[in-house]
């Protein structure tokens, strides 16, 4: 624990001269013996403990009871174990080369006095004033860690001259040091930016269509209540597992591979978040880049995942005719099978090439196809029917 967070206060100072702004004298004498018994309790009490501890860790340390990875996780401040994971992180992230995506920014202070008011601000110290050389080499450790893990372009090490009131703004040589360490961040995140989109591969228009619906599927797939019975038909029906219908349902007619379902119901019923809970949970994970075009392979169990072609109809403005929707489903489907022959416009011709990219992709896996809103087309397609529906 650094010594900036046993002295931060949990009131940003604005809003505390907004609350002395509208408190009354008896407010502010309570708020002034608050703070003086916060500050008599760490002084007297928690900074004393915090040194006994330290000293326990380092005689369990050299009994050999306590690793110093151990040690430094009571040392160190939850905020630099996060900062340090989410380095690591984005190293693992490329197989085990530098952090590419993290900054450093390395200010050192020199000439500094432990003894001056505001340097507890700025160093660890102990109960009685002394700078902590236990906390400080923790720290140092913790910068080694950090500068081997990202690449020496994008640490920036900085060297301030102290003065007894700490960083100041008003400062002329802080002003240049604040001045370059902003213009520093902005250069190296820059580039780091810029290297990051170079290395995003391009969607081409299909691919971004699809990713988006299948987007809007997943976020719309959690948090359902309620419903059981008809979630778990549903599932069953997307996975072709006619056996496991209940009994509830037997009056209805046998149901053969590949037939069709609908779920009907008054608006806001539910229809939406019933059919894209049911499908994610038979067809994970759903946005991938691999799985969204439907070229993955391998489920749960080891048994190839459905290619899933979901289409929210209502939440797209490209699909407003039943042509739209077919050409946007044989273009995915043309992708899934890595058939080049381009897709055609007409709807007739388009009804054919369906029934083909169909069947070819059936060939190896199972293709769910999910419509969400297809009454939407009707009413375009057929605006006196959905008037009399």
């Amino acid at each position: 624990m650094t010594a900036s967070d046993r002295r931060a206060p949990s009131t940003p100072v604005a809003d505390r001269g907004a609350c002395v702004a509208r408190a009354t004298p008896a407010d502010v004498c309570r708020m002034h013996i608050s703070r003086q018994a916060e500050h008599k309790w760490r002084t007297e009490y928690f900074a004393p403990m915090l040194d006994d501890l330290k000293v326990a860790m380092s005689a369990m340390q050299q009994q050999g009871t306590l690793s110093q990875a151990e040690a430094d996780r009571y040392l160190q401040p939850t905020t630099m174990q996060d900062a340090l994971q989410g380095v690591l992180l984005d190293a693992e992230r490329v197989r085990g080369k530098q952090a590419s995506r993290t900054v450093l920014v390395n200010r050192c202070f020199t000439q500094m006095n432990p003894g001056d008011p505001f340097a507890a601000g700025y160093v660890d110290l102990r109960s009685n004033g002394v700078q902590d050389a236990q906390a400080a080499i923790a720290l140092e450790r913790l910068k080694s860690s950090l500068k081997t893990a990202i690449p020496p372009e994008n640490i920036l090490d900085f060297s301030v001259p102290w003065e007894p009131e700490g960083l100041d703004a008003k400062n002329e040589r802080h002003q240049v040091y604040l001045s370059q360490v902003g213009d520093k961040v902005m250069e190296v995140a820059t580039k780091i930016l810029a290297d990051q989109l170079v290395q995003i591969p391009k969607l081409s228009n299909i691919e971004y269509e699809v990713h988006q619906h299948m987007r809007w599927l997943e976020q719309h797939s959690k948090g359902m209540l309620g419903r059981p019975d008809t979630l778990e038909r549903v599932k069953n029906f997307l996975e072709q597992r006619f056996d496991r219908e209940k009994s509830l349902f037997s009056f209805l007619p046998p149901k053969r591979p590949g037939c069709a379902m609908v779920i009907t119901g008054a608006v806001g019923c539910g229809k939406t978040k019933l059919l894209c809970v049911a499908v994610a949970e038979v067809s994970r994970p759903l946005v991938e880049p691999d799985s969204s075009m439907g070229s993955m392979t391998s489920g749960h169990n080891g048994e190839p995942t459905p290619i899933v072609i979901f289409r929210a109809i209502g939440n797209s403005h490209s699909l407003r005719t039943g042509r739209d929707v077919m050409r946007s489903i044989c273009l995915q489907l043309a992708s899934v099978v890595q058939n080049s022959e381009p897709v055609p416009h007409d709807y007739s011709d388009l009804s054919v090439r369906f029934g083909m990219l169909l069947a070819e992709a059936g060939e190896s896996r199972r293709v769910l196809l999910v419509l969400d809103g297809l009454d939407q087309l009707v009413r375009i397609l057929l605006p006196a029917v959905c008037a009399s529906c």
